[in-house]
């Protein structure tokens, strides 16, 4: 079975042994004392996936003594209620927008994908909760239309443009000692971070994809594809960029990346539509009492 670099040294360092090519065939015993039986297996010819299947190995069986045995088989979707759905490949069936075949019931996350990303469940959420709109609604649920991007003509970056950052490196969490964490296996395992590990953090960037490795070898303005994190208005070293936030009071919420109109309500160019980021001081500030203000003192972009 697969497993971490790390948890494999984890388990060493508390002294556990792992003996590879074996499978467990039956156990039995007492409350106190318990006999697994194993049998060792060899690698043959490879499944659909490509992953060698396990053949046991005929007279090798032996028993292993223990007095506490943890089965770690794996999980399965509780369908209590859900007989009717169809599976797909072993997971829920529903389609892109979180629909399953019964009339008003969704799905989304692990549940329809498998193990996956934490985002990739808040995004199966967005996209199910469109589907649940349209369906209160009576309408057809659709998905928002993806901005093309194109790159033509436009200059590119390379790494002089970030030889002014500093490159702080990210702080590992610590692990509980062994010893320690044996003694106390209720314990945590991975410590929480000191006060000045939280500040160092919360200045790197969180990977929304606007980063040194994303940009070197990209078009000198992302306007195109602006992801709307503000990022550019707070690292800008003259305070010299702001971005359109506006409210849909006739939704209810704050407006979405796909749905920005061509100028937002206070009369600035909308992000998305620009090809490089708008310099206050090349327009100044309209305030709401019509006066006029500079924020940039010291030359812009």
């Amino acid at each position: 079975m697969p497993a971490y670099e790390e948890e494999v040294k984890a388990a060493k360092d508390e002294g556990v042994k792992i003996q590879f090519l074996c499978a467990p065939v039956k156990w039995g015993g007492s409350s106190k004392a318990v006999t697994v039986t194993c049998t060792k297996i060899e690698l043959g010819s490879p499944d659909a996936s490509g992953r060698p299947k396990p053949v046991p190995v005929k007279g090798s069986e032996f028993d292993v003594q223990c007095e506490t045995l943890i089965a770690a088989i794996g999980q399965d979707i509780n369908l209590t209620g859900l007989e009717n759905i169809p599976r797909a490949n072993n997971w829920i069936g529903a389609d892109v927008l979180g629909q399953t075949t019964e009339k008003g019931i969704f799905a989304g996350g692990d549940a329809v994908t498998g193990p996956a990303l934490v985002a990739s469940a808040i995004g199966a959420g967005c996209k199910a909760a469109l589907s649940i709109d349209a369906f209160i609604k009576g309408k057809k649920a659709e998905l928002p239309e993806k901005m093309e991007v194109s790159y033509k003509d436009l200059p590119l970056r390379n790494a002089s443009h970030f030889k002014h950052l500093q490159d702080i490196k990210r702080t590992e969490v610590e692990k509980l000692e062994a010893s320690k964490r044996l003694a106390n296996p209720d314990s945590e395992e991975a410590l929480p971070f000191t006060q000045d590990q939280v500040m160092s953090e919360s200045k790197r960037c969180l990977g929304c994809g606007s980063y040194k490795a994303s940009f070197e070898g990209f078009p000198e303005y992302f306007g195109k594809i602006c992801l709307a994190c503000h990022d550019c208005e707070s690292i800008c070293p003259n305070d010299a960029l702001i971005m359109p936030n506006f409210f849909r009071i006739d939704e209810g919420r704050f407006a979405t990346d796909y749905d920005y109109p061509l100028d937002s309500r206070d009369g600035l160019p909308n992000p998305l539509r620009l090809e490089k980021p708008l310099p206050l001081c090349c327009r100044g500030n309209q305030t709401r009492r019509g006066g006029f203000r500079h924020r940039c003192r010291q030359g812009c972009l």
